[in-house]
């Protein structure tokens, strides 16, 4: 993220875009690693309540641990980008991220020239070429000399974007296999997760297994690892073979946006989902278990 800052700086510093950092509280330790080198800026919440929680983080924010947070010039929240979904590492996630930050950056622009208030349909005459710019530019007719042309401006309602699933934080991810002995499940999230009503399956080749049915009676702590049995019939080697954990199974296992997570060892095996995954940009290279 120093990075991306930097970058933001010398590119871009019409914009002024900022990042800052905010850790929950109870983390402090980790404070001097965080921002050893760096220059962001790194926010520390409290627990003045004394009931062992964040004041603030993943609170009364609705957002998700390691999300990117972007809010426009009134500092209103318009879009997240989660960063252990899409790493900072990959080319990829990089220009995304930065991309995004710079249209909302755009968007928010003081309009130039010329202030107006109308309660009715009407039309203006504006600085139609200062104002043709970013996701909220106005779309320009008719522009003469000097630089000024008619825009209609009308009321409009639209309704609130709904998060595409497959940007969905995981819930579940897994951290270990052992073929034949143990899959080793982590709870993403700061609320203990009850596997009995967990609707995430573990997919290998043809074989499909219920999360809830080999975690009955178990439930998984906030921000902790826990160790199911292996679920049979799944039978893989360790020389190769794969694991791929969906949301769940109501579309179906050929559905990429459900894939939350996957493990592939060895060679590729035949019927793969590793390609569906890469399909819908869930492949970010090869897996840490």
């Amino acid at each position: 993220m120093d990075d991306l800052q930097k970058d933001l700086d010398q590119s871009r510093p019409d914009l002024n875009i900022q990042l800052l950092g905010m850790n929950p509280a109870n983390l402090e330790i980790g404070n001097a690693e965080a921002t050893e080198g760096r220059d962001i800026p790194w926010l520390q919440d409290v627990d003045e309540d004394g009931d062992g929680e964040s004041d603030n983080w993943l609170t009364s924010w609705p957002f998700t641990y390691r999300d990117v947070v972007i809010v426009d010039a009134n500092s209103v929240a318009v879009d997240t980008f989660n960063l252990t979904v899409k790493s900072l590492e990959e080319p990829d996630s990089y220009a995304t991220l930065r991309q995004m930050l710079i249209d909302v950056a755009e968007s928010t622009v003081a309009p130039q020239d010329d202030s107006i208030s109308i309660a009715i349909d009407g039309s203006f005459e504006i600085d139609v070429l200062a104002n043709d710019g970013g996701e909220s530019r106005l779309q320009v007719s008719d522009v003469g000399e000097p630089a000024h042309g008619s825009v209609e401006i009308v009321d409009r309602e639209y309704p609130a974007d709904l998060a595409p699933i497959e940007t969905f934080m995981p819930e579940l991810v897994i951290s270990e296999i052992v073929p034949g002995e143990y899959v080793e499940l982590f709870n993403v999230t700061y609320a203990e997760l009850e596997l009995s009503s967990a609707q995430h399956v573990l997919v290998s080749g043809d074989h499909a297994v219920e999360v809830a049915s080999l975690g009955q009676g178990h439930a998984i702590g906030r921000r902790d690892y826990l160790q199911l049995p292996w679920p049979t019939p799944i039978t893989v080697s360790s020389e190769s073979g794969e694991m791929v954990l969906f949301r769940d199974g109501l579309t179906g296992f050929h559905d990429a946006r459900k894939i939350d997570d996957f493990v592939v060892w060895g060679t590729e095996v035949a019927g793969s989902r590793i390609e569906l995954a890469k399909s819908v940009n869930k492949w970010w290279g090869p897996p840490d278990g």
